[in-house]
């Protein structure tokens, strides 16, 4: 029946059982609920934030690799991470960026492309 579908596949949603961040390697080890694992790196969590600001950029460069940003180049360099609710996380960059919200499903996503 549709209910026992819809439960199912809630239960089946992949959440981390642990995150961990080593400044001195500058990467944030995920552990999922199914025993997967991924070492993804601070930076291309940075050039990776989710928030509208840094999509508009992403796009801008993408339809115009001559495209200049102004402004100073974002710190991949982390200030604190923040769960938000029991679906995402706040990266909070050291230069103050902090309106990306990485859900789970992006994390894995970005985890699985490697």
């Amino acid at each position: 029946d549709v209910g026992s579908v819809i439960e199912d596949s809630m239960n089946a949603a992949l959440t981390p059982t642990d995150v961990s961040v080593s400044r001195g390697a500058a990467t944030c080890t995920v552990t999922w609920s199914d025993g997967a694992v991924h070492v993804l790196k601070l930076a291309d969590l940075r050039a990776w934030c989710p928030c509208a600001p840094c999509n508009d950029q992403r796009e801008q460069r993408k339809s115009n690799p001559f495209t200049v940003l102004s402004g100073a180049p974002p710190t991949a360099e982390l200030g604190e991470l923040q769960q938000v609710g029991g679906y995402a996380l706040r990266f909070v960059w050291a230069d103050g960026h902090n309106t990306g919200i990485y859900s789970y499903d992006y994390l894995r996503g970005l985890g699985e492309a490697g």
